[in-house]
Parts: C-alpha cells; structure tokens; sequence
C-alpha cells in the first residue's frame, strides 16, 4: 500500500532521531535512533536505509511529503535533504510539549551536548535558558561515566534507588569527574557513585541553567 508521510529529524551532538507520521492522522509509522558519531550525514543516511528496510519488511511505499530538521545539526542534514522546515531545538521542544500537554508551564531538556529551560505561558514561550558554558549537566557527561564505572545508561535509575549520595562537586565536568574518581579510591560503592554523579547533574543543570527563574506547573 502506498502511504503519505511526514520525515522529522532530530540531528543532536550524540544521537540522531526519526520519525514518520502519516498525513492527515498524525499516526505514527515509524521512528529510529542511531548514532551521530561526529557525521550528521552519514547518521541521516542511517536512517533513510532503515526507513527503505521498513518499506520492505512491511510491503509499503511512502511518499514523502515534508521534511523538518532539528537539533545542533539541523542545518547541515536540511541543507542536505533539502528540509522543508529547519526548526531550533527550543521551538521544537515547544511544539511537541504543548501536543502531549496543553497546559505545560516549564519545560526541562537534558541534550547530548547542552541543556535548555523554558518557560511557557498561555502556549509562547515566555523565558528560555541553555548552557553556554559548562556542559556538565547534560547526557554526554553520563554516558561517558557510565563507560568508566563499565555500567549502561539504563543502569543509573536502577542502582541509584534508595542510595544516599556522598557529596560531589557541580561546578563542571572535570571537577565531577574528579570527585566521581575520588569516591572510587575511597572505596564508596559503585551505586554511591553512580548517586552522586546524578545529583551533581541536576545541581548543575538548576544551578547553571534553571538560575532563579521559576518552575511553574499548570
């Protein structure tokens, strides 16, 4: 059968998404995550042969009707795939937060690489902040703690349960990272690290990026 779709793309510092939604029900077909790996293009072309993979497993022919691009990489990839919207993360956070939610007040974005805050109000985006500086807060810095500590991503909701966590350090990357070898030699339990390492993330990101500014719930 032949269906027509809408192509959304999210081309981040550490992942790229997709996502196919059929036209006229918003119904979602498809999506795929891959790896960016430093090449946006090379992560697009990723995801273009798991669409065409998806067509032959499932006997269908989409027709693409409309591309959009978001994420650090979004210019480049829509240059490429000759987007027909190139959309800023923080807009496009907006726009799928108040489909899921109408009445969303403030939003939290934990990126690969940087971390946004925005504050909505009566749909606008009324106050919006992102780290400039420091990229301590943000899912890069676990993932490759996670490496060190030789546990998944997944790992750290679960081993964090119920485990008070030793005081850690949020000014930046390299301090956390110190701290976090610190604890190690001290002979704190991987679960005590893995705890410190995620408050001294949320207190980055509050301290950093939240600063005074409200957190509002409808």
């Amino acid at each position: 059968s032949t269906i027509d779709v809408l192509f959304g793309v999210d081309i981040g510092s550490t992942s790229t998404k997709g996502i196919l939604r059929e036209v006229g029900t918003g119904d979602i077909l498809f999506n795929i995550y891959r790896k960016t790996a430093g090449n946006p293009i090379a992560a697009y072309q990723k995801l273009l042969k798991g669409i065409n993979d998806f067509q032959e497993q499932h006997n269908l022919k989409l027709i693409v009707k409309g591309i959009g691009t978001t994420g650090s990489g979004r210019k480049i990839v829509g240059t490429f795939a000759g987007a027909d919207l190139i959309v800023n993360e923080i807009t496009a956070h907006l726009k799928g937060a108040l489909r899921e939610y109408p009445d969303v007040r403030t939003i939290f974005e934990i990126g690969g690489q940087d971390s946004k805050y925005i504050l909505v109000e009566k749909g606008w985006m009324r106050d919006a902040n992102m780290n400039y500086v420091c990229a301590a807060g943000t899912g890069s810095f676990l993932e490759e703690q996670a490496q060190v500590l030789n546990i998944g991503l997944d790992d750290f909701e679960t081993l964090s349960r119920g485990i008070k966590a030793p005081k850690m350090n949020d000014r930046c990357t390299v301090f956390m990272e110190m701290d976090a070898q610190g604890l190690i030699v001290d002979g704190h339990k991987k679960e005590e690290v893995v705890t410190s390492l995620l408050h001294a993330v949320c207190r980055n990101y509050l301290h950093r990026v939240v600063q005074n500014r409200p957190i509002e719930e409808p």
